[in-house]
């Protein structure tokens, strides 16, 4: 999943919109329960807390790309 999103903020169009996030904590958010990849919103989920690989990776990433 890293190296396939490393590709995707390879574009010229997507790098700058994942560079201005700055330092922020990214949390992949969604309504369809999934708290591995993210971190669900949805009432039925609210006090579980998500594993969020995603916004973890996308982290990760934007440091790689800042070294670059």
């Amino acid at each position: 999943m890293k190296q396939i999103v490393l590709t995707k903020f390879s574009n010229p169009y997507l790098k700058p919109r994942l560079l201005v996030t700055e330092d922020a904590y990214l949390i992949e958010g969604n309504n369809w329960h999934d708290n591995t990849w993210g971190a669900c919103l949805c009432d039925r989920c609210q006090g579980k807390e998500g594993m969020n690989h995603l916004g973890n990776i996308l982290m990760e990433v934007r440091e790689q790309i800042k070294l670059e």
